[in-house]
C-alpha cells in the first residue's frame, strides 16, 4: 500500500511520521524532496527571473524571504508551484518506484489536497486535532499571539476539509503515549498487525541485503513480500513446524 500522510500545521503529523521510522517502515518526505529541488541551479534561476534576484542570497533560496513574499498573494504562490511542482512530482515518483516492493510505503506530504498530489498514492491518512487544542500548539511553538495563530492556520485548508478527503483519521488530542496506540491500532486495521508487518519488512531487507552484491533478489522473494498475507501464514506454519 502506498499511503499518504498529511495532516494540519501542529497537528502531530511529524510525530507520526517518526512513528513510522522507529518501526522501520519505509518513508518518502515531499518537504526534503522540495529542498532539495529548491537548492538545483535552474531552480534557483527560474526563481530569481521570477520573483527577483533579492529572493537568492549567497548561491542559495532565502525561504523566509520568499514565504513572507508569495503568501500575500496567491497568484505568486502558483506561479512558484508551477516551478517547483513538476520537478517534486517526478522526483517522489521515482523513490515511490524505487521503493514500492515493500508492503507498506509512506508518502509525507504537508500540503497533498492543497498541492492536489492525491493521485500519488492508494490510500490517504489525515492526523487531526481539535481547533482549540491546535490553536494552543501552535502559540507554543512559534511564540506567537492567538491571532497569529488564527491567522497562520487560515493558510491551510481546514482540517474538516481533509478529514472529508481522507480514507484514514487519526486524531491526536492526547500526549505522545497515546498518539502511537493509536498509530498501533491503526497499522493493525489496515494490515495484519505492527509485528508481522515489521518481521515481513526486516526479512525482505535481509534478502535485499543478501543478495544485492550478487545480483537480483529472488522472484520468489519479491512475490511474497508483494503478498504480505501469504508471507505470514507461510512463516506461521514454518514455526509451528520447528516448535
Amino acid at each position: 500500500m502506498i499511503l499518504g500522510l498529511t495532516g494540519g500545521i501542529a497537528s502531530g503529523k511529524s510525530t507520526v511520521a517518526e512513528f513510522f521510522r522507529e518501526k522501520k517502515i519505509p518513508i518518502i518526505c515531499a518537504d526534503t524532496i522540495a529542498r532539495e529541488i529548491t537548492e538545483k541551479q535552474e531552480i534557483l534561476d527560474k526563481i530569481s527571473v521570477e520573483f527577483g534576484k533579492e529572493m537568492i542570497v549567497d548561491g542559495k533560496l532565502n525561504r523566509k524571504k520568499m514565504r513572507e513574499y508569495i503568501f500575500v498573494d496567491i497568484n505568486r504562490v502558483k506561479k512558484l508551484n508551477e516551478i517547483t511542482h513538476p520537478p517534486i512530482i517526478e522526483k517522489i515518483k521515482e523513490e515511490i518506484n524505487r521503493n514500492k516492493e515493500n508492503p507498506i510505503l509512506v508518502v509525507d506530504i504537508p500540503l497533498l489536497f492543497e498541492g492536489n498530489y492525491e493521485f500519488l498514492v492508494e490510500k490517504i491518512l489525515v492526523i487531526t486535532c481539535k481547533k482549540e487544542i491546535q490553536l494552543l500548539r501552535v502559540q507554543k511553538r512559534d511564540s506567537v499571539s492567538l491571532e497569529s495563530a488564527k491567522n497562520i492556520i487560515s493558510k491551510q485548508m481546514s482540517l474538516d476539509e481533509k478529514e472529508k478527503k481522507s480514507d484514514f483519521i487519526i486524531e491526536n488530542n492526547g500526549t505522545k503515549e497515546e498518539l502511537y496506540e493509536e498509530i498501533e491500532k491503526f497499522l493493525i486495521k489496515i494490515s495484519w498487525g505492527i509485528p508481522q508487518l515489521i518481521f515481513i519488512n526486516n526479512i525482505y531487507l535481509f534478502f535485499k541485503n543478501l543478495f544485492g552484491s550478487r545480483g537480483t533478489v529472488p522472484s520468489s522473494v519479491l512475490f511474497l513480500n508483494s503478498n504480505p498475507k501469504l508471507f505470514v501464514a507461510l512463516a506461521t506454519i514454518s514455526l509451528v513446524l520447528l516448535m
